[in-house]
Protein backbone atom coordinates (compact mmCIF):
# COMPACT_ATOMS: atom_id res chain seq x y z
CA UNK A 1 0.00 0.00 0.00
CA UNK A 2 1.15 3.22 -1.12
CA UNK A 3 0.76 6.22 1.52
CA UNK A 4 0.60 9.51 -0.07
CA UNK A 5 1.67 12.12 2.15
CA UNK A 6 1.92 15.32 0.29
CA UNK A 7 -2.45 14.72 -0.10
CA UNK A 8 -3.34 17.74 2.12
CA UNK A 9 -1.23 20.45 -0.64
CA UNK A 10 -2.61 18.94 -3.68
CA UNK A 11 -4.55 21.46 -4.59
CA UNK A 12 -3.09 24.08 -7.25
CA UNK A 13 -0.84 26.16 -5.74
CA UNK A 14 -1.44 29.56 -7.37
CA UNK A 15 -5.12 29.14 -6.60
CA UNK A 16 -4.31 29.14 -3.17
CA UNK A 17 -2.28 32.40 -2.94
CA UNK A 18 -5.09 34.56 -4.95
CA UNK A 19 -7.28 33.53 -2.94
CA UNK A 20 -5.74 34.58 0.80
CA UNK A 21 -3.86 37.72 -0.85
CA UNK A 22 -6.24 39.23 -2.84
CA UNK A 23 -7.73 41.60 -0.31
CA UNK A 24 -4.02 42.02 0.98
CA UNK A 25 -3.19 43.49 -2.31
CA UNK A 26 -5.66 46.39 -2.99
CA UNK A 27 -4.01 49.18 -2.43
CA UNK A 28 -5.24 52.53 -3.00
CA UNK A 29 -4.38 53.01 -6.31
CA UNK A 30 -7.54 55.14 -8.72
CA UNK A 31 -9.45 51.84 -9.81
CA UNK A 32 -9.43 53.08 -13.42
CA UNK A 33 -12.49 50.81 -15.64
CA UNK A 34 -10.02 48.46 -16.76
CA UNK A 35 -9.05 47.87 -13.47
CA UNK A 36 -12.26 47.35 -11.99
CA UNK A 37 -13.42 45.07 -14.96
CA UNK A 38 -10.08 43.09 -14.39
CA UNK A 39 -11.15 42.68 -10.46
CA UNK A 40 -14.47 41.53 -11.13
CA UNK A 41 -13.38 38.95 -13.42
CA UNK A 42 -10.79 38.11 -11.09
CA UNK A 43 -13.40 37.32 -8.60
CA UNK A 44 -15.16 35.31 -11.02
CA UNK A 45 -12.52 33.18 -11.94
CA UNK A 46 -12.84 34.29 -15.10
CA UNK A 47 -9.08 34.69 -15.39
CA UNK A 48 -8.62 34.71 -19.51
CA UNK A 49 -10.80 37.87 -19.31
CA UNK A 50 -9.06 39.08 -16.16
CA UNK A 51 -5.74 38.77 -17.99
CA UNK A 52 -7.03 40.55 -20.68
CA UNK A 53 -8.33 43.61 -18.21
CA UNK A 54 -4.96 43.13 -16.67
CA UNK A 55 -3.20 43.86 -19.30
CA UNK A 56 -4.90 46.63 -21.07
CA UNK A 57 -4.76 48.21 -17.35
CA UNK A 58 -1.21 48.20 -17.16
CA UNK A 59 -0.57 49.55 -20.62
CA UNK A 60 -2.82 52.85 -19.64
CA UNK A 61 -0.79 53.25 -16.16
CA UNK A 62 2.66 51.31 -16.21
CA UNK A 63 2.85 51.79 -12.37
CA UNK A 64 -0.14 49.69 -11.06
CA UNK A 65 2.16 47.43 -9.62
CA UNK A 66 -1.06 45.63 -8.33
CA UNK A 67 -2.00 44.84 -11.76
CA UNK A 68 1.32 43.19 -12.74
CA UNK A 69 1.04 41.14 -9.66
CA UNK A 70 -2.57 39.79 -10.35
CA UNK A 71 -1.29 39.72 -13.98
CA UNK A 72 1.62 37.43 -12.71
CA UNK A 73 -0.81 35.01 -10.41
CA UNK A 74 -2.83 34.17 -13.77
CA UNK A 75 0.17 33.77 -15.80
CA UNK A 76 1.36 30.82 -13.24
CA UNK A 77 -1.80 29.75 -13.08
CA UNK A 78 -1.44 29.43 -17.08
CA UNK A 79 1.90 28.07 -16.28
CA UNK A 80 3.59 30.49 -18.45
CA UNK A 81 6.28 31.19 -15.55
CA UNK A 82 8.39 33.15 -17.53
CA UNK A 83 5.77 35.89 -18.11
CA UNK A 84 4.72 35.83 -14.20
CA UNK A 85 8.43 36.36 -13.17
CA UNK A 86 8.90 38.93 -15.61
CA UNK A 87 5.72 40.75 -13.93
CA UNK A 88 6.40 40.03 -10.14
CA UNK A 89 10.27 41.22 -10.36
CA UNK A 90 8.74 44.75 -11.99
CA UNK A 91 5.96 44.63 -8.95
CA UNK A 92 8.91 43.98 -6.85
CA UNK A 93 10.74 46.82 -8.16
CA UNK A 94 8.39 48.96 -7.65
CA UNK A 95 6.16 48.68 -4.74
CA UNK A 96 7.01 51.12 -1.95
CA UNK A 97 9.73 49.56 0.47
CA UNK A 98 6.96 50.59 3.30
CA UNK A 99 4.11 48.60 2.12
CA UNK A 100 5.87 45.54 3.51
CA UNK A 101 2.51 43.08 3.50
CA UNK A 102 2.66 43.91 -0.36
CA UNK A 103 6.30 42.97 -1.33
CA UNK A 104 5.76 39.99 1.30
CA UNK A 105 3.30 38.64 -1.15
CA UNK A 106 5.48 39.46 -4.11
CA UNK A 107 8.04 37.18 -2.40
CA UNK A 108 5.42 34.41 -1.81
CA UNK A 109 4.57 34.72 -4.99
CA UNK A 110 8.06 34.48 -6.78
CA UNK A 111 8.86 31.60 -4.43
CA UNK A 112 5.83 29.75 -5.67
CA UNK A 113 7.05 30.49 -9.34
CA UNK A 114 10.09 28.90 -8.19
CA UNK A 115 8.66 25.97 -7.28
CA UNK A 116 6.87 25.31 -10.63
CA UNK A 117 10.32 25.07 -12.10
CA UNK A 118 12.20 23.11 -9.31
CA UNK A 119 14.18 25.41 -8.24
CA UNK A 120 13.70 24.45 -4.74
CA UNK A 121 16.35 26.91 -3.28
CA UNK A 122 15.31 30.31 -4.68
CA UNK A 123 12.02 29.16 -3.47
CA UNK A 124 13.28 29.01 -0.05
CA UNK A 125 14.93 32.46 -0.26
CA UNK A 126 11.55 34.16 -1.18
CA UNK A 127 9.84 32.28 1.68
CA UNK A 128 12.68 33.78 3.54
CA UNK A 129 12.23 37.23 2.53
CA UNK A 130 8.50 37.21 2.86
CA UNK A 131 8.66 35.93 6.31
CA UNK A 132 11.01 38.83 7.59
CA UNK A 133 8.22 41.55 5.75
CA UNK A 134 5.56 39.62 7.28
CA UNK A 135 6.47 37.49 10.21
CA UNK A 136 3.10 36.75 11.50
CA UNK A 137 1.29 35.66 8.19
CA UNK A 138 1.15 31.97 8.79
CA UNK A 139 0.89 30.44 4.69
CA UNK A 140 4.44 31.24 4.36
CA UNK A 141 5.80 28.96 7.31
CA UNK A 142 3.31 26.57 5.61
CA UNK A 143 4.53 26.72 2.06
CA UNK A 144 8.24 27.12 3.74
CA UNK A 145 7.96 24.27 5.74
CA UNK A 146 6.16 21.93 2.37
CA UNK A 147 9.73 22.42 0.42
CA UNK A 148 11.52 21.60 3.40
CA UNK A 149 9.65 18.23 3.90
CA UNK A 150 10.04 17.44 0.39
CA UNK A 151 13.73 17.96 0.41
CA UNK A 152 13.82 15.37 3.53
CA UNK A 153 14.98 18.25 5.49
CA UNK A 154 12.43 17.01 8.60
CA UNK A 155 14.03 19.05 11.51
CA UNK A 156 13.35 22.44 9.31
CA UNK A 157 10.07 21.64 8.56
CA UNK A 158 8.75 21.01 12.44
CA UNK A 159 10.76 24.30 13.30
CA UNK A 160 8.15 26.42 10.74
CA UNK A 161 5.05 24.40 11.99
CA UNK A 162 5.99 24.75 15.65
CA UNK A 163 6.36 28.31 15.12
CA UNK A 164 2.93 28.56 13.76
CA UNK A 165 1.57 27.02 16.61
CA UNK A 166 3.30 29.59 18.86
CA UNK A 167 1.44 31.94 17.11
CA UNK A 168 -2.29 29.86 17.21
CA UNK A 169 -1.49 26.64 19.77
CA UNK A 170 -4.86 25.54 17.53
CA UNK A 171 -3.88 25.84 14.29
CA UNK A 172 -4.79 22.13 12.70
CA UNK A 173 -3.18 22.75 8.99
CA UNK A 174 -0.13 22.79 11.36
CA UNK A 175 -0.39 20.36 13.84
CA UNK A 176 -1.58 17.59 10.70
CA UNK A 177 1.61 18.50 9.01
CA UNK A 178 3.61 17.61 12.30
CA UNK A 179 2.22 14.75 12.26
CA UNK A 180 2.69 13.75 9.08
CA UNK A 181 6.52 14.98 10.16
CA UNK A 182 6.82 12.60 12.52
CA UNK A 183 4.75 9.40 10.49
CA UNK A 184 7.79 10.58 7.99
CA UNK A 185 10.48 9.63 10.64
CA UNK A 186 8.63 6.63 12.22
CA UNK A 187 7.81 8.61 15.74
CA UNK A 188 4.11 6.83 15.56
CA UNK A 189 2.83 7.51 19.10
CA UNK A 190 3.90 11.61 18.86
CA UNK A 191 2.01 11.33 15.33
CA UNK A 192 -1.29 9.82 16.92
CA UNK A 193 -1.28 11.97 19.46
CA UNK A 194 -1.28 14.87 17.51
CA UNK A 195 -4.09 13.48 14.82
CA UNK A 196 -5.73 12.69 18.08
CA UNK A 197 -5.96 16.39 19.11
CA UNK A 198 -6.45 17.47 15.63
CA UNK A 199 -10.12 15.50 15.51
CA UNK A 200 -11.03 16.72 18.40
CA UNK A 201 -10.04 20.45 17.36
CA UNK A 202 -11.79 20.10 14.12
CA UNK A 203 -14.26 16.93 13.69
CA UNK A 204 -14.53 17.74 10.00
CA UNK A 205 -10.77 18.64 9.12
CA UNK A 206 -10.05 16.00 6.38
CA UNK A 207 -6.47 15.80 6.67
CA UNK A 208 -6.78 14.30 10.37
CA UNK A 209 -8.51 11.46 9.22
CA UNK A 210 -6.38 10.92 6.53
CA UNK A 211 -3.38 10.96 7.99
CA UNK A 212 -4.41 9.00 10.94
CA UNK A 213 -5.92 6.32 8.61
CA UNK A 214 -2.65 6.09 6.89
CA UNK A 215 -1.12 5.76 10.47
CA UNK A 216 -3.41 2.92 11.74
CA UNK A 217 -2.89 1.23 8.18
CA UNK A 218 0.53 1.06 8.72
CA UNK A 219 0.37 -0.56 12.37
CA UNK A 220 -2.13 -3.07 10.65
CA UNK A 221 -5.16 -1.79 13.05
CA UNK A 222 -7.34 -2.39 9.84
CA UNK A 223 -10.62 -1.62 11.77
CA UNK A 224 -9.32 1.44 12.71
CA UNK A 225 -8.21 2.84 9.39
CA UNK A 226 -11.30 1.63 7.54
CA UNK A 227 -13.43 3.70 10.17
CA UNK A 228 -11.19 6.98 9.40
CA UNK A 229 -11.23 6.26 5.55
CA UNK A 230 -14.98 5.95 5.88
CA UNK A 231 -15.46 8.75 7.62
CA UNK A 232 -12.91 11.06 5.36
CA UNK A 233 -15.61 10.12 2.50
CA UNK A 234 -18.42 10.70 4.35
CA UNK A 235 -17.49 14.47 4.83
CA UNK A 236 -16.56 14.90 0.80
CA UNK A 237 -18.68 11.83 -0.96
CA UNK A 238 -18.19 12.96 -4.30
CA UNK A 239 -14.34 13.17 -4.17
CA UNK A 240 -12.79 10.89 -6.21
CA UNK A 241 -9.13 10.22 -4.06
CA UNK A 242 -11.53 9.92 -1.23
CA UNK A 243 -13.51 7.45 -2.61
CA UNK A 244 -10.33 5.39 -3.68
CA UNK A 245 -8.86 5.67 -0.49
CA UNK A 246 -12.05 4.12 1.43
CA UNK A 247 -12.20 1.45 -1.50
CA UNK A 248 -8.78 0.34 -0.97
CA UNK A 249 -8.82 0.16 2.89
CA UNK A 250 -12.00 -1.66 2.43
CA UNK A 251 -10.29 -4.58 1.18
CA UNK A 252 -9.24 -5.66 4.46
CA UNK A 253 -12.72 -6.03 5.81
CA UNK A 254 -15.23 -5.99 3.30
CA UNK A 255 -17.85 -7.29 5.75
CA UNK A 256 -17.11 -4.03 8.33
CA UNK A 257 -16.65 -2.13 4.91
CA UNK A 258 -19.94 -2.78 3.54
CA UNK A 259 -21.94 -2.25 6.55
CA UNK A 260 -21.46 1.05 6.72
CA UNK A 261 -21.71 1.88 3.15
CA UNK A 262 -25.21 -0.11 3.72
CA UNK A 263 -25.89 2.46 6.71
CA UNK A 264 -25.82 5.35 4.40
CA UNK A 265 -27.59 3.85 1.89
CA UNK A 266 -30.35 3.24 4.08
CA UNK A 267 -29.90 6.75 5.66
CA UNK A 268 -29.47 8.54 2.04
CA UNK A 269 -31.35 6.10 -0.71
CA UNK A 270 -31.20 8.72 -3.26
CA UNK A 271 -27.43 9.59 -3.06
CA UNK A 272 -26.22 7.55 -5.89
CA UNK A 273 -22.45 8.11 -4.43
CA UNK A 274 -23.00 5.23 -2.44
CA UNK A 275 -24.20 3.02 -4.54
CA UNK A 276 -21.07 3.59 -6.67
CA UNK A 277 -19.24 2.72 -3.54
CA UNK A 278 -21.00 -0.24 -2.68
CA UNK A 279 -20.79 -1.51 -6.15
CA UNK A 280 -17.31 -1.34 -6.45
CA UNK A 281 -17.14 -3.19 -3.03
CA UNK A 282 -18.76 -5.82 -4.38
CA UNK A 283 -16.50 -6.04 -7.43
CA UNK A 284 -13.62 -6.13 -5.24
CA UNK A 285 -14.85 -8.90 -3.45
CA UNK A 286 -16.09 -10.56 -6.74
CA UNK A 287 -19.82 -10.26 -6.03
CA UNK A 288 -20.55 -9.55 -9.58
CA UNK A 289 -24.77 -9.63 -9.63
CA UNK A 290 -24.84 -7.23 -6.51
CA UNK A 291 -22.31 -4.59 -8.32
CA UNK A 292 -24.57 -5.15 -11.34
CA UNK A 293 -27.67 -4.24 -9.28
CA UNK A 294 -25.85 -1.51 -7.81
CA UNK A 295 -25.10 0.13 -10.83
CA UNK A 296 -28.65 -0.42 -12.32
CA UNK A 297 -30.00 1.49 -9.27
CA UNK A 298 -27.79 4.50 -9.99
CA UNK A 299 -28.80 4.88 -13.73
CA UNK A 300 -32.38 5.12 -11.91
CA UNK A 301 -31.40 7.78 -9.58
CA UNK A 302 -28.53 9.57 -11.38
CA UNK A 303 -28.41 12.38 -13.94
CA UNK A 304 -28.10 11.82 -17.63
CA UNK A 305 -24.81 13.28 -18.08
CA UNK A 306 -23.30 10.86 -15.38
CA UNK A 307 -25.42 7.58 -16.91
CA UNK A 308 -22.97 7.11 -20.14
CA UNK A 309 -19.92 6.36 -17.77
CA UNK A 310 -22.07 3.89 -15.88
Amino acid sequence: MNFNLKKMFSFKKPLLILVALFFILISGFSQSYNYEKATEAYKAEDYDLALDFYTREISDNPKNNDAYYYRATIYQYKDKNSLALSDINIALKNYSKKDKKSLAACHSLKASIYESIEEYDNAIEEYNFAIKLSPDYQPYYISRAQIFFDKKQYDKAEADYRTILKMNEGDVQALASLARNFMTTDNDAEAEKILNKVIKLNPEYVSGYYYRAILYYKQKKYNDAIADAFYLCSLKESDKENRNFFINYANKNITLALSKVNAKISQYPEKDDWYFIRAQLYENSKDYFAAIADYNKMLDISDASYRASI
